[in-house]
């Protein structure tokens, strides 16, 4: 993703797409497999640690992801479209009132705001946005290789699956699991 720009949408797309069916699969194998490499009495205890940890993970990556977002927009903001409103020919103090329709949605009640200027900060605006968005790009890569490490490390539930029922619900026992383990002894 750090690689596209605001004229690279359909590359942005299949980015996004790949990206989240990758951390979709990732997460369904962690929630999936947590229970079954855990003694019966722990699941309840490993779900629980599971679900505090990916919070938590998430809590930080957010913080981290929104500051860096901000402050990196704010500057290239005041480097990329300041320069190209007033290169466009609005008036120095309108700077903030252009500045505040990027924030509202509503250019209004910007003085001497044409369409062509608005078009030029605009186009500066997404430019600088995109830019900041790609810093946050590389700095997930931080995470992506914390997570590979991780699954590198998880263990192999393997041996984990087996036949045996730990407890059977309301007394009903399977009976064709039953007679092929009398058949197995």
């Amino acid at each position: 993703m750090a690689s596209t720009t605001r004229n690279t949408l359909d590359t942005a797309e299949v980015l996004c797409f790949l990206g989240a069916f990758s951390l979709g699969y990732v997460e369904n194998v962690a929630c999936t497999l947590v229970p079954f490499t855990q003694d019966e009495g722990d699941i309840g205890a490993s779900v629980g640690i599971l679900i505090s940890g990916r919070t938590t993970i998430a809590c930080v990556a957010l913080a981290i992801y929104s500051t860096v977002q901000a402050n990196k927009l704010s500057q290239f903001v005041e480097d990329m479209v300041v320069p190209a409103a007033e290169n466009a020919g609005i008036a120095p103090a309108s700077i903030p009132a252009l500045l505040d329709g990027f924030t509202t949605g509503s250019f209004a009640h910007v003085p001497g705001l044409t369409p062509r200027i608005q078009e030029i900060a605009t186009i500066a605006y997404q430019t600088a946005f995109s830019k900041a968005v790609h810093i946050v790009y590389l700095i997930s890569i931080a995470f992506g290789i914390v997570a590979i490490g991780g699954a590198l490390v998880s263990p192999n539930p393997d041996a984990m699956f087996t036949t045996q029922v730990a407890r059977r619900m309301h007394g009903k026992e399977n009976t064709t699991m039953v007679e092929a383990e009398k058949e197995e002894v």
